[in-house]
């Protein structure tokens, strides 16, 4: 009887061990189809049971639940960095054509500069401009003389 009850206890232990490594391999075999899927995180063990292997699988979904949740969260800050690196490249690309229109603007003023600086030191241009500025002067008194005459006559004649 004792031997009996030996044998039955050692058959009872194989199959409870059966049991158990298969669940562990179904749990192993779960695990390397998620990771040889570039890594799913959609993908979840099955749980079934309350063995030991059951609770690894729902530890291991858990734990890929919250792992899913933060790639979510990488996804959408990438999206918003993104979105503002375009913004700033934009900005700058802005401001640089503004700088450029800038250069050259300054780039003529720094010339019609240089050419006023340089009629002013030679002297038969300065000359002609001193003439002409006593002509029109002349001109302008000569006007001046025109409008008196005028508004007078006009006083007079009211």
């Amino acid at each position: 009887m004792a031997l009996v009850s030996l044998v039955a206890g050692i058959g009872l232990m194989a199959w409870m061990m059966r049991g158990l490594s298969r669940s562990l391999c179904r749990v192993v075999r779960s695990m390397r189809e998620i990771a040889d899927g570039r890594g799913d995180l959609t993908r979840r063990l099955p749980a079934t049971g309350r063995d030991g292997p059951a609770e690894l699988a729902r530890a291991f979904n858990a734990f890929v639940e919250i792992i899913q949740g933060l790639m979510r969260q990488v996804v959408g800050a990438t999206t918003q960095l993104a979105s503002a690196a375009d913004y700033v490249s934009q900005v700058t690309r802005s401001s640089l054509q503004g700088v450029e229109r800038q250069q050259q603007e300054t780039d003529q003023v720094v010339t019609a500069v240089t050419e006023m600086s340089a009629a002013i030191q030679e002297p038969r241009i300065s000359d002609q401009w001193k003439m002409r500025w006593r002509r029109t002067g002349t001109h302008a008194a000569a006007r001046m003389g025109d409008v008196r005459s005028v508004t007078s006559r006009s006083a007079a004649e009211a």
